[in-house]
């Protein structure tokens, strides 16, 4: 193998670590920012609760209204953007799954991931969250 070849599969191993890293560090933040947002609004329903009871007299159980059951919200579908889906591709490439990655671009008629439609990303997403689990 020569110099150049050598140093080429080096550099295309440090890019896809460096993907990696970005969609790990992605993933985090997006973590990060539900915990702070579950604390906040869990905060907000208990601050709201005991400002009411300070404030309103206790009611006999006759006089509460009775609680309806909340129709099911349907599930909302997650948002991918490029950088995303690039970096789980690139994961998944790193973790041996080379060909497959290429299949899955393939499938979206697709030759690179620019060329995949960004409502498909979150389709794609869940395809490569199925390699190596089947």
């Amino acid at each position: 193998m020569s110099k150049m070849s050598n140093l080429s599969n080096v550099l295309d191993e440090m890019i896809q670590y460096g993907q990696g890293m970005i969609a790990s560090a992605e993933e985090l933040k997006r973590c990060g920012d539900g915990l702070i947002k579950v604390a906040t609004e869990i905060k907000e329903a208990f601050s709201t609760e005991e400002t009411a009871k300070a404030t309103k007299p206790a009611k006999k159980s006759a006089d509460l209204p009775r609680e309806e059951t909340a129709p099911e919200e349907a599930p909302v579908e997650k948002t991918y953007s490029f950088t995303d889906v690039r970096g789980a591709l690139a994961a998944k490439s790193k973790e041996g799954f080379k060909e497959e990655v290429k299949k899955l671009i393939s499938k979206y008629e697709a030759e690179k991931l620019s060329d995949i439609n960004p409502d498909d990303y979150a389709a794609l997403m869940k395809d490569v969250e199925g390699l190596g689990n089947g």
